[in-house]
């Protein structure tokens, strides 16, 4: 069984940009994904994992003080 915290905030991911011309894609979450895996690499076990495996990942995310609605103001 492989075990490990991360004390990371949770931050959304944004949207990838293309560009049809070059053909480049540009990720700006790139920094947060990299800082992410900065923390989570040092528990990584010498061997592959191997056979089924399951994954559960627990967040907890502070509630924000004063919730949006998406719905149309009338």
């Amino acid at each position: 069984m492989l075990y490990f915290i991360t004390k990371y905030r949770a931050r959304p991911l944004k949207r990838h940009r293309h560009n049809t011309i070059t053909g480049h894609t540009y990720d700006p979450s790139a920094a947060d994904k990299k800082e992410w895996l900065a923390l989570a690499l040092p528990h990584k076990p010498s061997k592959p994992l191997e056979g089924p495996l399951r994954c559960t990942v627990v967040a907890r995310i502070k509630r924000p003080k004063k919730p949006t609605h998406s719905y149309a103001k009338s």
